[in-house]
């Protein structure tokens, strides 16, 4: 009987740790991803500034631009829009690009005059044109190539953003909370429940870094993606359990000497 219940234990502790590695994934890919996408977004951006407008814009003045917070949140809203759509998802009533970048100008002349060198009237000139006019449909339009062009792109869209919704996250802390508490009753004992919790933060810790690594070799070879998962995020929040864990396993030992 001893035996059955030590078995199911590390069954459920498995169980557990791949629940917090998707987790951690669930946040760390996000910041990941999103940065990668931004900083091609942004680039891509700059390219088109320069060339329309008739001025020399450094880098300096160009980052405190895109690093503004009205312009991130909207760089941020498009990107996550984008990889909704990839994934099948219907965006077309939230798409307001026109109107989205009017409010950014209205909001932000005075940056956008002193970064840019540009005047009121090339302000007004631009909110006017037809290629803002036509921004909506052209996102559309490429959101719809890419879904009909790549299906293997698609299918890792779709995984992504399963994995970072907020659905899922719930479910998983439901998830993890009533796996501990089943461990708990039967260790019935507080203080082998933290160690174990504790040691399967570290393995989840050192599970998520070799993760993102592998990832990243899928985003790269499989899906042919000009995106990379930077190592730094899902290392940040690695450490952070890695950290968590040790202390838990630290503070379990020592009290555990103190009693006896």
């Amino acid at each position: 009987m001893k035996t059955l219940r030590k078995i199911f234990i590390v069954l459920l502790e498995v169980v557990l740790v791949c629940l917090m590695v998707v987790f951690i994934l669930s946040f760390s890919v996000r910041d990941a991803v999103v940065k990668q996408m931004k900083n091609v977004t942004v680039e891509n951006v700059r390219e088109e500034i320069i060339s329309d407008v008739d001025s020399n814009i450094n880098d300096e003045s160009f980052n405190e631009l895109v690093n503004n917070t009205e312009a991130d949140a909207l760089i941020q809203k498009y990107i996550d829009l984008l990889i909704s759509g990839m994934a099948g998802n219907n965006i077309d009533s939230d798409i307001n690009i026109d109107k989205d970048v009017i409010t950014f100008i209205d909001n932000n002349k005075d940056l956008l005059k002193e970064k840019l060198g540009v005047s009121d009237e090339q302000l007004e000139e631009f909110k006017k044109s037809e290629n803002l006019k036509k921004a909506n449909d052209y996102f559309k339009e490429k959101v719809q190539e890419g879904n009909e062009s790549n299906k293997s792109v698609v299918t890792t869209f779709r995984i992504y953003n399963n994995l970072i919704s907020d659905s899922l996250r719930i479910i998983l802390v439901i998830s993890i909370v009533v796996l501990i508490v089943i461990i708990g009753i039967l260790k019935n004992s507080l203080l082998s429940l933290i160690k174990i919790v504790g040691i399967d933060l570290v393995i989840t810790a050192i599970l998520s870094i070799i993760v993102v690594a592998i990832l990243n070799f899928i985003i790269i070879s499989v899906a042919d993606l000009a995106i990379t998962v930077n190592y730094s995020y899902g290392l940040i929040y690695g450490i952070v359990a890695l950290v968590i864990g040790i202390i838990m396993i630290v503070s379990s030992n020592i009290y555990k000497k103190k009693m006896s």
